[in-house]
């Protein structure tokens, strides 16, 4: 029952709800799992590499943490796995040049992606994980028009998935139910957890496109 009243919240493509536990961290686990194991049944099992971006926070499990910026936490870096990778946050605030608009930086800031995709080898890259607005180390950073749109076509140019974390600015907390459907953007996967279960009980939950399932 849960899963049809986020499957017809959501829309935007995201037609199947894989319940992955109590917290963001396992959600966000479960869906780079889920993404290596697509690549791996496609004949793709090169693509084990997955790119995050500075100042975010997925969870405290140590695949996550692989790709944090809390100072606090640093200390658990040797159990990082290997074949993580980061780019640049994507905050205008601080990295929008002087005289370059909004849209440009935008761009700009996408095309990090497509440059540290190029360096890893497109065949080894399995995804691509991010807050669609930064928050946990930032303040409320949403992203610039056309951000996302840029990086979807990134991501489809390269067979890279996107999987986006939706843990405290999705469920409506953005304005609309996904935060990314500012930008009119359909990832492959989007995880949820925090604000789903309301401070009631712990849940965590991958939302995935059916062809994915």
């Amino acid at each position: 029952e849960l899963a049809d009243l986020l499957v017809n919240a959501a829309g935007n493509g995201l037609e199947r709800v894989y319940f992955a536990g109590n917290s963001g961290s396992e959600a966000c686990e479960a869906a780079m799992k889920l993404s290596f194991q697509v690549h791996f049944d496609n004949g793709k099992a090169s693509k084990t590499w997955f790119i995050g971006r500075e100042q975010s926070y997925h969870g405290i499990s140590s695949d996550t943490l692989a790709f944090c910026d809390r100072p606090h936490l640093q200390m658990f870096a040797p159990f990082y796995p290997s074949r993580r990778a980061k780019i640049e946050e994507h905050n205008a605030y601080r990295h929008r040049k002087a005289g370059e608009s909004i849209e440009a930086y935008a761009e700009r800031s996408a095309q990090a992606l497509e440059q540290k995709i190029l360096e890893l080898g497109p065949d080894n890259v399995a995804g691509f994980v991010a807050e669609t607005m930064q928050g946990g180390l930032v303040g409320s950073v949403p992203a610039s028009p056309g951000y996302w749109r840029a990086i979807r076509k990134i991501c489809d140019r390269y067979n890279v998935h996107l999987i986006l974390d939706e843990v405290w600015c999705g469920n409506g907390a953005s304005g609309r139910y996904l935060c990314v459907d500012w930008d009119g953007v359909s990832p492959d996967f989007l995880f949820m957890a925090k604000l789903l279960g309301a401070g009631y009980a712990p849940i965590s939950i991958v939302m995935m496109r059916k062809e994915i399932a």
